[in-house]
């Protein structure tokens, strides 16, 4: 299946989509962390502020919603993309360049169709990133902005739990 060009990013966190497109017509055999040579950002443990805002094309109102939770969002962003390795998705190679990962890929649906991914994640520090995404399938798109801030410690770090 050709791959089409998309612009968007990724958002994981406190339940939030992945997002994520294809940028090359060349699809890896598994999450891009795990087949490149590109490693994800290490991202402090800890309580974090997840601000999301999502916005579904012919929709005139974006959708916002906050989040405060323990986490441990690198270890939560690798759980997240294992999963969609295991649902049978298929990762492009992730890139980097300076502070921007950018991730793509392709998940089937169960009506025999497919949704593709753009993620964009700019890390400002090892205690804040943006991710924004957008999620294509047929001609729906839904782009999704996080802002994430690490905003403290938690009490106990065991309750730092991977995103859903």
């Amino acid at each position: 299946m050709p791959a089409r060009k998309l612009v968007g990013a990724i958002g994981v966190a406190a339940g939030f989509t992945l997002v994520v497109a294809w940028t090359s017509p060349e699809v890896a055999a598994g999450p891009p962390a795990a087949g490149a040579s590109v490693e994800l950002p290490a991202f402090q443990p800890g309580m974090w502020e997840y601000r999301r805002t999502q916005l579904a094309m012919g929709r005139n109102k974006p959708q916002a919603a906050t989040v405060k939770k323990c986490s441990a969002p690198t270890r939560d962003i690798k759980k997240k993309l294992a999963d969609l390795e295991q649902r049978g998705c298929r990762f492009a190679p992730m890139s980097h360049s300076g502070n921007r990962y950018v991730m793509s890929w392709m998940c089937p649906t169960s009506n025999d169709r497919s949704v593709t991914f753009h993620d964009v994640l700019t890390v400002i520090s090892a205690e804040s990133y943006q991710d924004s995404s957008e999620a294509h399938q047929e001609q729906q798109v839904l782009h999704s902005e996080i802002i994430a801030v690490r905003i403290g410690n938690c009490a106990d770090l065991s309750q730092a739990k991977p995103a859903r």
